[in-house]
């Protein structure tokens, strides 16, 4: 029995779940500006996923880099929404 395709469906559910935690909080905290980041982050670990030396690791890598480019694409939706008022914005301290 293979357990490969558990693994994986596992970890793409968990990254994918995660992503919705970080992408919310990172536009909170920081703002969509740093989106271009967001993007480098991704095409690192896409980068990283064509040179692993394992196959496993290149799924991890390639699930990771594809979910953080669609992460950077929501956190600028995230931002458009929080300009009109659909989502909260953190409030400004003095």
């Amino acid at each position: 029995m293979e357990g490969s395709g558990l693994f994986v469906g596992a970890f793409s559910v968990i990254v994918i779940a995660f992503g919705h935690f970080w992408v919310k909080k990172l536009e909170y905290h920081v703002g969509a500006q740093v989106w271009p980041g967001v993007v480098a982050v991704g095409a690192i670990f896409i980068l990283g996923s064509l040179f692993a030396p394992h196959w496993m690791l290149s799924v991890v890598l390639g699930i990771l880099g594809f979910t953080t480019l669609w992460g950077a694409h929501e956190l600028v939706d995230l931002g458009e929404r929080v300009k009109r008022g659909w989502y909260p914005h953190k409030p400004q301290t003095q």
